[in-house]
């Protein structure tokens, strides 16, 4: 018998997963750019660029994950971070993301090339977050196989308990209890008369 979760469940799941994998694409990204050189963006736009891999991550981890679906979307993704932190970084300070279309002369000499170093640490986080990625996948689904068994279990069958057994069900009891000898010592009603 399989069951599948229901959609609130499985929303929160693809939530949950989403934010995860946001925080991951775009801390290794972060890293990687400032460690080959670049710099990152103000907070408010590095917010920006986070709610954008969200809405990417939310899309993608909605369905079932293939590697050969994800691996290219991922290191995509890494150029289309490495492109925003360097644009967002050359704003002006107080300048919105919307004059982002207006900036083309200042930014454009501003920006910073794309050297080996930063195709590197680019790559290599894209195949690092890639890793991660496809071994979280595979850990949610030995959660989930044993979360199904769990959930799939009887419960355990407690013995019923009558009420107070009446006084005629005590008697037979204990008569029984008494006609019985014990295999060693004395018999029970020698105990209970002396």
């Amino acid at each position: 018998m399989t069951t599948h979760p229901t959609v609130p469940a499985r929303a929160a799941a693809v939530l949950g997963r989403s934010l995860l994998a946001t925080g991951e694409v775009i801390g290794f990204a972060a890293f990687a750019h400032e460690q080959a050189g670049g710099t990152l963006p103000p907070p408010q736009q590095l917010a920006l660029l986070s709610a954008i891999t969200f809405a990417a991550a939310f899309a993608v981890l909605a369905g079932r994950v293939r590697i050969r679906v994800v691996a290219p979307l991922v290191m995509a993704f890494q150029v289309v971070l490495h492109e925003g932190f360097s644009r967002l970084a050359t704003l002006p300070t107080g300048q919105s993301h919307g004059a982002m279309a207006g900036m083309a002369g200042t930014a454009m000499v501003r920006h910073h090339a794309l050297d080996l170093r930063m195709i590197g640490a680019h790559t290599a986080i894209g195949l690092i977050t890639l890793l991660v990625l496809v071994v979280q996948e595979k850990a949610l689904q030995q959660f989930a196989a044993l979360v199904q068994i769990l959930v799939a279990r009887q419960p355990l069958a407690l013995p019923r308990l009558n009420a107070v057994p009446s006084g005629l069900r005590i008697a037979r009891a204990l008569a029984q209890l008494l006609d019985t000898s014990p295999r060693r010592g004395p018999p029970y009603a020698a105990l209970l008369t002396s």
